[in-house]
């Protein structure tokens, strides 16, 4: 089980950084059901609102729908916000994707950014797409 971070989808939208076809990746295999692939609900309206800039706004939300579509949404509710507030982490939206992925379980959470993870300690694995795909294949 994994949770997949905003900019995972980012990756595959903007084709930004030469290892965006490894996100794609990731997300075709939650896609094709061969991953148990978690998003928090926060990233529903993140990814939303950073597409609706390049395109319509209409586009964005159906792009954002067709994406997500076999990944399990996990409810954003006020006990992962308090822990978020809690947290030593210093990006408030990273917190609350680490909060996410922990209240549902994940093993591995995977995101560009895994240096904003790395003062979180618990036993969820922080990986890029290339790392996850490297050691599981």
């Amino acid at each position: 089980m994994i949770l997949v971070d905003v900019n995972i989808f980012m990756d595959i939208f903007r084709r930004r950084r030469k290892g965006w076809t490894y996100s794609l990746e990731i997300i075709n295999r939650v896609r094709n059901r061969k991953i148990k692939g978690y998003i928090s609900a926060l990233t529903i309206p993140i990814l939303w609102f950073l597409l609706s800039k390049d395109i319509p706004e209409k586009d964005a939300k159906n792009y954002v729908k067709t994406i997500i579509e076999e990944f399990e949404v996990i409810p954003l509710d006020m006990q992962i916000i308090n822990l978020s507030f809690k947290s030593e982490m210093e990006d408030f939206e990273d917190a609350i994707q680490f909060t996410s992925a922990i209240s549902a379980n994940c093993k591995v959470l995977i995101t560009r950014n895994k240096e904003d993870f790395l003062v979180a300690k618990n036993n969820i694995e922080i990986l890029t797409p290339e790392e996850f795909l490297d050691k599981y294949g």
